[in-house]
């Protein structure tokens, strides 16, 4: 008779279920050699059923799947592979693969069926789990096995034909022997772990404590039921226990959100009362500016030879826009193309703006298209936009002429277009430039691309020629 201790741990009796020699058995198999399999499968199941569950959280795998690769693949982890590198799944080390190797022979049965010997390399691990999370990560990322995940189908017949057909294994039984152990012990109830797992009673408890006077006196079935029912609890407990540490964790994840999100909650409110505290000074002088305006509007609307065209009670009915002009607020912000834009004034650093207008530096640097350290090149006056320019110029009137000195960079400053789009339109790689005269298209896709010139020989801190190159004045290294 065998007896085994019952286990207790984190509060929770830790339980899941086995068949039964009888229930499981092959029927090919000598008792006694049936009775042995079972006790190595579940003592296999025991050890990696909560990581199989947390991956099949992780990725969607079914765990069935998982454990019976694991025990087909090493053989109950008692296989050379398993015992010498932590290989449970046979994974070989493939082109990607830097890590610890493990090299051993492997038989191999070609597509027609015949089995051939050879020498293979294989992945090494540290640890079991390692081997379980790497299993994941190498379905999830092999394009044979994309459609498996992208089905979200937990059914494990599903999944073993669908490994099969993706070449996981040359055995061309192989999808027919994952069905046979998942069916064998059970695994597919793993696939859908209940959360409404009770523990069990004071009653249920007694039941099982062993007396080994008394239980010595039993027949071997009795005894044997016995066995199966606290293997059942165990791993049922076990299951549970990964769903909690689940649960858990994401709470723990959710509650550190929450306190990120009032922190930055009770920054945006600190700054929104700083600026009404502002506001009512602003609009003072925005009403005298105002009044001023409007007083000379009045006079010019006297003095214009048009005034026939208004009415000096109501103002202006048909005036058209004549003198635009790019208004600044009281942050230096104003609109090209559209988009936010300031300059950088002298004495300030792409820093200073991306705290001023709070923007994070690395999304100032993609708005405008600059590398990490390229800032430090930026000349005073430059336009800095505070938000991705366009993929087109409004208003544009035609192709723009390339000046002498001028670059891609600082003809996308300019006009506020994206510098990856007007690479495109111009047919040019990144990096090359246009010669000086040549035509660069900003909305149409030129049909031949300009010609080019060698490297732009004007450097930052150098004489310049006098041309508006960056937009606000200056040029790019």
């Amino acid at each position: 008779m065998i007896f085994r201790p019952l286990l207790l741990g984190l509060g929770l009796l830790c339980i899941a279920p086995q068949l039964s020699a009888a229930e499981g058995s092959d029927p090919l198999l000598p008792l006694e050699l049936q009775e042995e399999e079972n006790l190595k499968a579940q003592a296999y199941i025991r050890s990696y059923l909560a990581i199989a569950i947390e991956e099949m959280n992780r990725s969607g795998i079914p765990a069935s799947i998982t454990l019976a690769q694991g025990m087909l693949e090493s053989n109950y982890g008692r296989s050379e592979l398993a015992n010498q590198a932590n290989n449970h799944f046979g994974i070989k080390c493939g082109k990607d693969w830097s890590s610890d190797t493990y090299y051993k022979q492997t038989l191999e049965q070609t597509a027609y069926g015949t089995e051939r010997t050879e020498m293979a390399c294989f992945r090494s691990y540290e640890t079991v789990e390692e081997s379980y999370k790497d299993h994941t990560n190498f379905l999830y990322s092999r394009k044979p096995y994309r459609d498996l995940f992208a089905a979200r189908n937990m059914d494990y017949r599903f999944w073993a034909k669908g490994l099969k057909e993706a070449n996981y294994a040359t055995d061309v039984n192989y999808a027919h022997k994952l069905i046979d152990v998942i069916e064998k012990f059970d695994l597919a109830q793993y696939d859908r772990v209940s959360t409404q797992y009770q523990l069990p009673s004071n009653t249920d408890l007694s039941a099982y404590r062993a007396d080994p006077n008394l239980d010595m006196g039993e027949d071997l079935s009795t005894v044997r039921n016995r066995v199966e029912r606290l293997e059942n609890s165990l791993q049922q407990a076990l299951a549970h226990q990964v769903e909690l540490q689940i649960e858990l964790k994401e709470m723990n994840r959710q509650l550190n959100q929450m306190a990120q999100r009032d922190d930055r909650l009770n920054g945006k409110i600190n700054y929104v009362g700083t600026a009404l505290e502002n506001q009512k000074t602003v609009i003072e002088e925005l009403q005298v500016e105002l009044n001023t305006v409007s007083s000379i509007q009045r006079q010019m609307l006297t003095l214009d030879p048009f005034r026939d065209l208004f009415d000096p009670e109501t103002g202006m009915k048909k005036q058209l826009v004549i003198f635009p002009t790019q208004h600044h607020n009281q942050k230096g912000v104003f609109y090209k193309n559209s988009r936010r834009a300031t300059t950088l004034r002298e004495g300030m650093t792409l820093d200073d703006i991306a705290e001023e207008h709070q923007v994070e530096l690395k999304n100032l640097r993609r708005y405008n298209d600059l590398s990490m350290g390229e800032e430090d090149n930026l000349p005073p006056n430059c336009y800095i936009y505070l938000e991705a320019k366009g993929n087109m110029v409004e208003d544009a009137q035609g192709p723009h002429k390339v000046n002498e000195g001028e670059s891609m960079y600082t003809i996308s400053q300019l006009y506020g277009i994206k510098l990856s789009k007007l690479y495109k339109r111009n047919r040019l790689e990144e990096g090359e430039e246009p010669a000086v005269n040549e035509f660069i298209f900003l909305n149409e896709t030129c049909d031949n691309k300009p010609a080019l010139r060698g490297a732009n020989p004007y450097q930052v801190g150098e004489t310049q020629p006098n041309v508006d190159l960056f937009g606000g004045g200056g040029a790019k290294k």
